[in-house]
């Protein structure tokens, strides 16, 4: 399957290499949690993925500070994807350890390069089921996130880096416990 022209477009006309494995890793999901929507490359990708899978929903959570989120929201939510969108309008710091604990989530991409990762990425770890994925971006630049990953239980959960950017983590998760 070829990769839609929105997503062409974004990979070609900006510098980010990231939306081809979301949009590929969306066909096939049921479930996504993004965290940070800005310019939304990735929203974009993902929601790509989910139409053209038939599948599935996002669920993006930003609490708009940025002027290019609402902006972006917007244009999704008046838009033939929007069946596949909910924006989650709320501070991720401020959304209690239990409602993480209460969904699944196929897919998690947690864009976090303006908040503290740690409490966060854990909070992502509890969203994850047997083959779940967490895509991170700038693994190689952001030590927090090197150290995340270090300290992965690794009965648990697996990773690669991928050479894309300053390097992309994908951490699935082997097996439930």
């Amino acid at each position: 399957m070829s990769l839609p022209a929105k997503v062409m477009e974004i990979i070609y006309d900006t510098k980010y290499q990231h939306p081809r494995p979301l949009y590929y890793a969306a066909l096939k999901a049921d479930s996504i949690l993004e965290i940070g929507i800005r310019e939304g490359y990735s929203t974009t990708s993902f929601l790509c993925g989910l139409r053209d899978g038939k599948q599935g929903h996002l669920w993006s959570i930003d609490w708009g500070r940025d002027p290019k989120t609402p902006k972006t929201a917007d244009i999704i939510q008046r838009s033939e994807m929007a069946e596949y969108f909910t924006w989650i309008k709320r501070d991720v710091r401020l959304i209690p350890e239990s409602w993480f604990k209460a969904h699944s989530m196929d897919i998690i991409f947690p864009d976090l390069n303006d908040l503290p990762p740690t409490v966060i990425l854990q909070n992502c770890l509890l969203l994850m089921h047997k083959g779940s994925k967490m895509f991170l971006l700038d693994v190689n630049r952001i030590s927090e996130k090197e150290m995340f990953i270090a300290n992965l239980d690794l009965d648990l959960y697996s990773y690669e880096i991928k050479p894309i950017q300053s390097g992309m983590a994908i951490i699935t998760k082997e097996a439930d416990g």
